[in-house]
C-alpha cells in the first residue's frame, strides 16, 4: 500500500480563489452556493443560463512559467489551481523533492 500526504490545496472555483482567500472559507462553510446567471457569454440561444463561472480570476496572480494569451480559459484554471497548492505547500521550485511531486486536478 503506497502512502499519499496532501499538503496544499489550490481551489479554482465560483465560491472563490485559493485557500488564503477568506472569502472561499467562509463561502465554503456556510454551504454557499457558486452557481449564478452566466455573465462571460451570451446564453440567450442556450437551454440554461446558470453556471459556475469563476470570477475575477487573473491567471497572472498565480501563472509564472507559461503564456496565458496561449492557454484555454480551463487549462489556466488547472494550472493556477497546481501552483496555488504547490504554494500552499510550501514546495520551493528548486528543491529536491520535485521528483516525489504530484499534482491532482479534480473538476
Amino acid at each position: 500500500m503506497r502512502r499519499v500526504a496532501v499538503t496544499g490545496l489550490g481551489p479554482v472555483s465560483s465560491i472563490g480563489i485559493g485557500i488564503g482567500v477568506e472569502a472561499f472559507a467562509t463561502a465554503l462553510r456556510a454551504g454557499r452556493s457558486g452557481i449564478s446567471q452566466v455573465t462571460s457569454f451570451d446564453v440567450s440561444g442556450l437551454p440554461h443560463r446558470n453556471g459556475g463561472e469563476v470570477p475575477g480570476f487573473e491567471p497572472h496572480a498565480s501563472v509564472r512559467r507559461i503564456d496565458p494569451a496561449e492557454w484555454g480559459r480551463s487549462s489556466l484554471f488547472a494550472a493556477a489551481a497546481a501552483r496555488l497548492a504547490a504554494d500552499d505547500g510550501g514546495f520551493d521550485e528548486a528543491g529536491s523533492v520535485q521528483e516525489h511531486v504530484r499534482q491532482v486536478v479534480v473538476r
